[in-house]
């Protein structure tokens, strides 16, 4: 067990760990690159609806009168598990918002019972109790999947002589290149490897 997110895909990344668990945002980062760049994953094993939560007498009841919230108010903190659940959404939040990371979601809805936090990102699981909070649709589905290590995906021939990298990666086949540095790097997902 990892206490977040950023150590998982550390651990996936430099091989310490197989794979994530199955329901990883693909839109989050690693290394300051996208995830689905840095590295491999599953297919999708969910989609999820992602909502913010309000006090119920907040009169927040959009994301244009959060974001107008978060603009215009003197609180600008918005409560997130973890930072891939943030950068699912970062996007469609006031600049001038906060982010605040705590891995307790019970605490998470505590502050913003309490008004330590304007709103807190849910991205997962059963619905806030309705006489504390409001739910805002994001009106986004996230993508949810298991990452892998990032193998190379490319075939590196010094004197090109082999283009067809793709080819030569999912069959198994070595590099036709005369160089000395000639290589083939196997997809992770080729039976052949």
């Amino acid at each position: 067990y990892y206490p977040n997110s950023v150590e998982v895909g550390d651990r996936v990344a430099d091989g310490t760990v197989d794979m994530s668990e199955p329901y990883y945002y693909l839109g989050g980062f690693h290394g300051g690159k996208p995830r689905i760049e840095s590295l491999h994953f599953s297919c999708v094993t969910a989609g999820t609806a992602g909502i913010f939560i309000v006090k119920s007498d907040a009169r927040i009841a959009t994301l244009d009168a959060l974001n107008s919230a978060i603009a215009s108010g003197g609180n600008k903190k918005i409560g997130f598990i973890g930072q891939g659940n943030y950068d699912s959404v970062k996007d469609i939040l006031d600049d001038t918002a906060v982010a605040v990371f705590e891995t307790d979601g019970v605490v998470l809805a505590n502050q913003v019972a309490d008004g330590t936090l304007l709103a807190r990102y849910v991205s997962e699981g059963a619905p806030p109790d309705p006489t504390r909070f409001m739910e805002i649709s994001t009106g986004i589905i996230s993508p949810r999947a298991a990452l892998f290590k990032k193998d190379f995906d490319t075939c590196a021939c010094p004197d090109n002589a082999n283009t067809n990298a793709g080819a030569v990666a999912n069959t198994g086949a070595t590099c036709s290149g005369t160089g000395s540095s000639s290589r083939v790097v196997i997809n992770m997902f080729n039976s052949q490897s």
